[in-house]
């Protein structure tokens, strides 16, 4: 069987001035991650995925959705 390794972008917002990061801190217009759509997404093919991370500009902006992200994932 075929495992993946997901990447989920949460966001690309950022509240950081980071002069190496291409994220910047103006971008307050980029809409967070759809939860229900990603939980969906990876519940349907949870038996092909090994590991999932999460990236973005800085995804703890968006806690409370990472949470609620990984408290509705089967446990598979």
């Amino acid at each position: 069987m075929i495992m993946y390794d997901i990447t989920i972008k949460i966001t690309d917002k950022c509240n950081f001035n980071c002069k190496y990061c291409i994220f910047k801190r103006d971008n307050s217009g980029i809409p967070p991650l759809e939860c229900d759509r990603v939980v969906s997404f990876l519940n349907k093919f949870s038996k092909h995925i090994s590991k999932i991370r999460l990236t973005g500009g800085e995804p703890l902006i968006y806690f409370d959705n990472i949470k609620r992200l990984l408290n509705n994932l089967d446990n598979k």
